[in-house]
């Protein structure tokens, strides 16, 4: 069974390792156990200690109107900022 989610795992070019998949069946358990109604939320349980800001459209927006002129290239940073931030820690080392 291992063996197939991990060819499952590259052929699908998914990024999760063991370790994220046993944090969130961890997450998952203890949330089902202490709020069985309540619908298990992925994205948040992997957000939970690296929280999105709630202000972060207003700081994008600020960027890229201070930078879009004289460094359009660094309009890149953002993309790439925003996608590494997008996995939970360590999967992008």
């Amino acid at each position: 069974m291992i063996t197939n989610a991990t060819v499952l795992q590259q052929e699908q070019r998914l990024k999760f390792s063991k370790i994220h998949f046993k944090y969130l069946l961890r997450a998952a358990i203890t949330h089902f156990a202490c709020s069985p109604l309540v619908p298990f939320n992925f994205y948040q349980a992997l957000r939970k200690h690296n929280p999105v800001l709630n202000n972060l459209k207003g700081y994008i927006s600020c960027f890229i109107h201070l930078i879009k002129k004289k460094h359009p290239e660094k309009l890149f940073f953002i993309a790439l900022a925003l996608m590494l931030n997008a996995y939970p820690p360590g999967m992008h080392c």
